[in-house]
Formats: structure tokens, C-alpha cells, sequence
């Protein structure tokens, strides 16, 4: 078990290590908010595709260092434009992921899908700094 905590330890230190190196800077809610939609819509214009129905999704206050916020939004687009907006919202390093996603096939048109994702960002609240 000796070797079990050492290793269990080297990874909690790597992971210390990932947050110092990777944390976001102090910011407000609001202003996380609403980076976080900009980049979902204008991403999704850079690959051709139109998001709309965006929706803010109001969070209970957890405590801790970090907080998030958390959108739902809707474009369509061919599966490969789908699928390279995901990449591009789903950035780990960037403290922003893809928690959510339903697609389905557009009715009207074969070529195209639907995709209604949700995304978080998470954030350290200015003034709150540990």
C-alpha cells in the first residue's frame, strides 16, 4: 500500500501542478457569461454553421474555488461542421467543456443534423482568490 500512496500522491501533485499552469484568470460572472456565448456563436460562424435558441442556464451557488456557467445552444450543420465545433468548445485547458449533446437528423435535408449542446465554463470569481 506504501507504493499505492506514492503513486496516488505523484498524481494529485500533477494535478496541482496542471491547475497552477493551466487556471483561468479572475474574472465576474457576467462577463464569463457572456465570453462564453460570444465564443459559442461566433464559433459556429467560422465553421459555416448559425447557432440560435441560446440558453442560460441559472446554476445553484456550490461554494469553492471555482464557479461555472453553463449554456445551451442549438445549430445545424453537416456532421463534420458538428463535430469540429465540438473540438473547438471542448478545451479542457482552457477550463471549458461539452457536458451535454443531442443531435438529430434535419427532416428536410439529409446532409444536415441538429445539434443542441450544452457547455460550461468554469471560472475563479474576482476578489476571490485563494
Amino acid at each position: 500500500n506504501y507504493r499505492s500512496s506514492t503513486e496516488t500522491g505523484k498524481m494529485i501533485a500533477d494535478e496541482v501542478q496542471w491547475l497552477t499552469e493551466h487556471e483561468p484568470p479572475p474574472s465576474t460572472f457576467e462577463d464569463t457569461e457572456s465570453e462564453l456565448l460570444e465564443f459559442l456563436v461566433s464559433s459556429s460562424n467560422q465553421l459555416g454553421i448559425t447557432a440560435r435558441d441560446q440558453k442560460l442556464i441559472q446554476l445553484e451557488e456550490s461554494g469553492g474555488k471555482y464557479r461555472k456557467v453553463k449554456i445551451q445552444i442549438t445549430a445545424n450543420g453537416t456532421e463534420e461542421q458538428i463535430y469540429q465545433w465540438l473540438v473547438a468548445i471542448h478545451q479542457p485547458k482552457d477550463f471549458r467543456a461539452v457536458t451535454q449533446i443531442v443531435l438529430k437528423p434535419v427532416a428536410k435535408d439529409e446532409g444536415l443534423v441538429t445539434c443542441t449542446l450544452t457547455a460550461e465554463q468554469w471560472l475563479i470569481e474576482q476578489g476571490e482568490e485563494v
